[in-house]
């Protein structure tokens, strides 16, 4: 039953089709022909797909019974579309160019009357797209038509054609960002996108840049445009070629701009192609042909730089850098200079420099070994800085003073070099090299306090908006290289003189010692050097000691003796340190008042007088793990000359020179009256009473009477010796003329 339906079905509808073109077919061809020739609209116009390119467009005129031999023919082209010149053509009858205006092109007609052969007239002209036709291409946008006026034949008649599908591309223009907001002397990156929102496809086309006066173009980027050849002549006009846009597709180039005014940032960008080799369309009935993005003026907005100090990777170091405070080796120093702010900073004058003062003169800048670049590995825009001025001739280098003592003498210690802008949120690397000296002279002239290695740096910039006043701001010092620095300064505490064949007590008051951390590596170490004179023999190593002045037993990591030099070595370690329990990793070693004890045997020589004697002490440090074949920093030697006795003058049973002292051996004797003016009192046998010393204040006030003071242990030749007043109100001066020496004197109380 099913299958019967659907046969029924489909044969009446056949049957409906047949009956129709039957009855229009028969009705048609015994349809008789009007007294006027009728207009009939255009049934199918080209589609222009290249620009300039002329198309042939066909109106036709059903023919009546009746000719008109003085018809008007009246077409009027939608915008962007040119009649071609001599393109008209009839099939019967004639047609006749009479005039253009504009749009507008009258035609003369010679209209026959119909005919078996005969019953229509054709009339054919050409005419062009222009690029202006573009704008027809967009989703939305209305069709061009073209509109047909008969005059002349029976009533006026106006119809019009179809519409002309337009297959161009149409360029659409849309920039990122589109507005932003940036002081004057900043810079901005924009991408430029060009979409094909046409129906055709396109292999060349335009863009033009359009700025105000207030910008400037910095730089451009046409590699993201791959699969195209791109010619940019500098001034913000691309040609693209050799590639294919089809419908829909994207294309992007980038451009940098710098506001380099106070006003005027306008800019526009508008994409174009043209419809031969020489011209360039343009349709600003299109706004997406055309993008103008918006840059506002910010005075607010400033730079702030940062100096940051980096390893040759870029990544910050906090640490003390490997190498760093090794000797007579190179050393790179890699300097990372961040603008943290959101204004450009111009004007910038960098400042590199070893501190300066009477302990320093090793480290100094190697000539021409300074660099700048926009990334740590030196790749990109590297250039070398111009030197400020006031570093031509001797501006900034070391004297003979301080550089002759490590031959650092006319090297720079500082450099002062001009770099270039850098952007908000940018930044700039600076790469030097310095060296450290080791000393070139004795230890007798080199620094007791020495340092070396210190490097600092600083920068002054300014704000690049020219809009604003503000005066140049620099940045505090930032340390590049933690420096190392050692410090021995001290006395000699023991006797000044020695004698022949006896041992001399050494006693040596250190005010400061001091080894600071800084890249110090386990095993690295500092000996305390203590050389005595070859006159001395038999140093006792029982006798090596070292305390604070305190009394804290100082235990060095080692004493090493070789012949007359000792050497107690301070071995740095992750462990305590070795005189407050205090742990050293990580610490300085820092003594205020160390004391040095040793005994040795002073031997007279064959030198009259005696053979020199003298100790000295300094301190060294060597850095033997953390720098390997690095070379020792010495301190000043401290020299103590000391001054013979006993070898061939003196005293026979041997002379010790140290504090003077006089002391009295007789006390004198009893007086008969306090009151007698000294007159002495005898005992039952007729002889004088000694005075007995614990009675000696009590039993009189004037005595007259002899005793004997003797002179000990002197340390000078002449020397005011006052008794105390409980022995004599005035005072006695005396006379030392002699190296041992007992004074027999006859005193009277005054």
């Amino acid at each position: 039953m099913k299958n019967y339906d659907v046969v029924t079905r489909c044969s009446v509808r056949i049957l409906m089709v047949v009956a129709m073109f039957f009855t229009t077919t028969i009705g048609f061809s015994q349809s008789p022909p009007t007294s006027y020739a009728v207009l009939v609209g255009e049934t199918d116009p080209p589609q222009p797909s290249v620009c300039g390119d002329a198309g042939e467009y066909v109106v036709e005129l059903i023919l009546g019974n009746t000719a008109s031999n003085d018809a008007t023919l009246e077409i009027t082209l939608p915008n962007d579309f040119e009649y071609e010149d001599g393109s008209i053509q009839a099939n019967v009858g004639s047609a006749t160019f009479q005039s253009r205006s504009g749009n507008k092109v009258i035609l003369k007609l010679n209209v026959p009357a119909t005919s078996t052969t005969s019953p229509k007239m054709s009339i054919r002209f050409r005419a062009r797209t222009l690029c202006g036709a573009i704008a027809t291409t967009v989703q939305g946008a209305t069709k061009p038509k073209i509109l047909y006026r008969l005059i002349g034949v029976g009533t006026e008649q106006i119809k019009s054609s179809k519409d002309i599908n337009v297959l161009y591309a149409a360029l659409q223009t849309s920039i990122t960002p589109s507005a932003v907001n940036l002081p004057s002397g900043e810079q901005v990156e924009r991408t430029i996108d060009l979409r094909n929102g046409g129906n055709g496809t396109i292999k060349s086309f335009r863009i033009k840049t359009t700025l105000g006066a207030g910008l400037q173009i910095v730089s451009s980027d046409t590699s993201p445009a791959t699969d195209w050849t791109v010619s940019d002549d500098g001034a913000g006009t691309y040609e693209f070629s050799g590639g294919v846009l089809a419908p829909g597709q994207t294309v992007s180039i980038k451009q940098t701009v710098r506001l380099q005014g106070c006003t005027d940032f306008s800019s526009s960008y508008t994409a174009t192609y043209g419809c031969d080799a020489l011209a360039s369309c343009d349709y600003p009935e299109i706004n997406a042909a055309t993008e103008t993005p918006a840059i506002s003026l910010d005075n607010t907005k400033k730079p702030i730089l940062e100096i940051i100090h980096v390893g040759a990777d870029g990544n910050p170091l906090t640490v003390a850098k490997n190498g760093g405070l090794c000797l007579d080796t190179d050393i790179y120093h890699y300097i990372k200079i961040e603008n943290k702010g959101q204004g450009v900073a111009k004007d910038l004058i960098f400042t590199i420099e070893t501190s300066t003062g009477d302990r320093f003169g090793s480290t100094y800048f190697i000539e021409n070994s300074y660099e700048m670049a926009d990334d740590h590995a030196f790749t990109q825009n590297v250039e070398t800085p111009i030197l400020t001025a006031p570093m031509a001739g001797d501006g900034y280098k070391w004297k003979a003073e301080w550089g002759g003592r490590f031959g650092t003498t006319g090297k720079h210690w500082l450099y002062e070099m001009r770099l270039r802008d850098i952007p908000a949120g940018g930044a700039l690397y600076v790469r030097v090299k310095s060296r450290n000296n080791s000393a070139t002279v004795g230890c007798a002239t080199t620094p007791a306090n020495l340092a070396y290695g210190y490097i600092v740096s600083k920068v002054r910039y300014s704000n690049a908006n020219q809009c604003v006043t503000s005066a140049p701001v620099t940045t505090n010092q930032t340390p590049i290289n933690v420096g190392q620095e050692i410090d021995f300064r001290g006395f000699n505490e023991a006797s000044v003189s020695v004698e022949g064949g006896k041992v001399y007590n050494g006693s040596f008051n250190v005010n400061r010692v001091l080894a600071t951390w800084n890249g110090l590596k386990k095993d690295d170490y500092f000996d305390i050097v203590l050389q005595l004179s070859p006159s001395f023999t038999n140093i006792q190593e029982s006798s090596l000691k070292l305390f604070t002045n305190t009394g804290v037993p100082v235990n060095p990591s080692e004493v090493i003796t070789n012949g007359n030099e000792v050497r107690f070595r301070f071995k740095y370690q992750n462990d305590i340190k070795p005189y407050d329990n205090k742990v050293w990793s990580g610490a300085d070693f820092s003594i205020n008042g160390l004391k040095i004890k040793f005994d040795a045997t002073y031997n007279c020589g064959t030198t009259v007088g005696g053979d020199e004697a003298w100790y000295k002490l300094n301190m060294e440090l060597k850095r033997t793990e953390s720098c390997g074949t690095s070379f020792t920093m010495p301190t000043r030697c401290i020299k103590v000359d000391l001054t013979p006795y006993g070898c061939s003058s003196g005293c026979a049973d041997g002379f010790v020179r140290e504090i003077p002292t006089i002391e009295r051996t007789v006390y004198g004797f009893e007086p008969t009256d306090p009151d007698n003016q000294g007159v002495p009192k005898y005992d039952g046998s007729g002889n004088l009473i000694p005075i007995n010393p614990r009675y000696l204040y009590k039993n009189f006030t004037k005595i007259f009477f002899s005793h004997i003071w003797e002179i000990r242990n002197s340390r000078i030749l002449n020397k005011v010796v006052r008794l105390t007043k409980r022995l004599l109100i005035n005072g006695l001066r005396v006379s030392f003329l002699f190296r041992c020496l007992k004074i027999y004197m006859l005193m009277q109380i005054l």
